[in-house]
C-alpha cells in the first residue's frame, strides 16, 4: 500500500514538472517555426546579392555611350594607322 502511495506521489510530481515545461516547449516550437519561415527570405536575399547587378554574368558594367565612344576612338586609331602605312 505504501509503494502505491509513493508511486502516486512520483506520478504527480512528474506530471507537474511536465506541465511546467510545456509552455517553454511551446515557445521553443514557435521560435523554430519562425526561423523556418525567415530562412527562405534570407536565402533569397543572398541569391539576389550574389546574382544582382554588377555581380552576375549578365550585368551591365559600362554604360552604352561610353562603350560607343571607346569603339569610335579605336576605329579612328585604326584608320589613322592605316593612313600612315599608306603614306609611307
Amino acid at each position: 500500500m505504501f509503494d502505491l502511495l509513493v508511486l502516486s506521489l512520483n506520478f504527480n510530481i512528474a506530471l507537474c514538472e511536465l506541465l511546467r515545461l510545456l509552455p517553454e516547449l511551446l515557445v521553443r516550437l514557435l521560435q523554430f517555426r519562425l526561423l523556418s519561415l525567415q530562412l527562405p527570405g534570407k536565402l533569397l536575399r543572398l541569391l539576389q546579392q550574389s546574382f544582382g547587378l554588377h555581380r552576375g554574368l549578365d550585368a551591365v558594367e559600362h554604360d552604352a555611350d561610353t562603350t560607343r565612344q571607346l569603339l569610335e576612338k579605336r576605329d579612328l586609331s585604326v584608320c589613322e594607322l592605316a593612313y600612315r602605312c599608306e603614306a609611307r
